[in-house]
């Protein structure tokens, strides 16, 4: 898989482990049945990498970002707990997707 987007994050499992989580997404591309396909891999929680579908290549990346929050966000709702890498500053998942503008102040 060869990144077009990638992040990395420190982390620690509900276990007390700490590990380096990178977050890659591939660029979405045609598939040979009409859709378009993405990939997504998280270290540890979404292996291995999988390609998600969406109508165009919107869509697929889309979907790839969504299920990189969802991922994260049970990752953290079960306990696991998140960093910026190389630091001890907690990230909360949504932190890391850009806001709907509609949300932003004007």
């Amino acid at each position: 898989m060869t990144d077009f987007i990638s992040r990395k994050l420190d982390a620690v499992d509900t276990d007390g482990r700490p590990f380096e989580m990178t977050i890659r997404i591939a660029a979405p591309r045609p598939h040979p049945q009409g859709d378009w396909t993405c990939q997504v891999q998280i270290t540890e929680l979404f292996e291995p990498a999988r390609a998600l579908f969406g109508i165009d290549s919107w869509q697929a990346m889309q979907i790839c970002l969504q299920m990189t929050l969802s991922v994260l966000l049970d990752f953290v709702e079960g306990g696991g707990q998140l960093f910026y890498a190389g630091t001890r500053h907690a990230v909360e998942p949504l932190s890391l997707f850009a806001k709907p503008l509609s949300s932003m102040p004007v």
